[in-house]
């Protein structure tokens, strides 16, 4: 769902390296960089209120996009994108908007790890989606900032 998204799933709140801190004794601002990406994804398992989305990201790190969703009151979800050179995974959650049938929903995300190229990655973002929930396809928008 975030991503997608994607989660399309990022960030915006500076972390510091602790590499940095233990090598220089202070803090100095990570390196960052602006990520915008969108997602369309498709059911991939439905548990009821537990859904699987799966589908491709596109922007500023492209990659195939797997979600977990937990759909109610809230809309929270899980996400991985496998991207090339490596993995981002974050979290996020929002609030549904509209139709029942076909709910839009927008809220906050965070990414809170990352492998091989991506190893170190943090940040924080916001997220916009909509789901239909006859067919389950689902298109999440993303933005942030990435910090590593």
């Amino acid at each position: 769902m975030f991503l997608a998204v994607s989660l399309v799933v990022y960030l915006a709140l500076a972390q510091t390296s602790d590499a940095v801190i233990r090598e220089h004794g202070r803090a100095h601002p990570a390196s960052s960089i602006a990520v915008t990406d969108t997602a369309h994804m498709t059911l991939a398992h439905n548990g009821g209120e537990y859904i699987t989305e799966e589908g491709q990201a596109h922007g500023t790190i492209p990659g195939h996009v797997r979600a977990s969703l937990i759909v109610g009151p809230v809309v929270r979800a899980k996400f991985t994108i496998y991207a090339s050179g490596g993995t981002i995974t974050g979290e996020g959650s929002g609030r549904p908007k509209g139709r029942s049938e076909e709910p839009s929903f927008q809220g906050t995300m965070s990414i809170s790890r990352g492998t091989e190229r991506y190893k170190g990655v943090h940040g924080r973002g916001s997220f916009y989606g909509q789901l239909n929930r006859r067919s389950y396809k689902m298109y999440v928008s993303t933005s942030g900032t990435l910090y590593y």
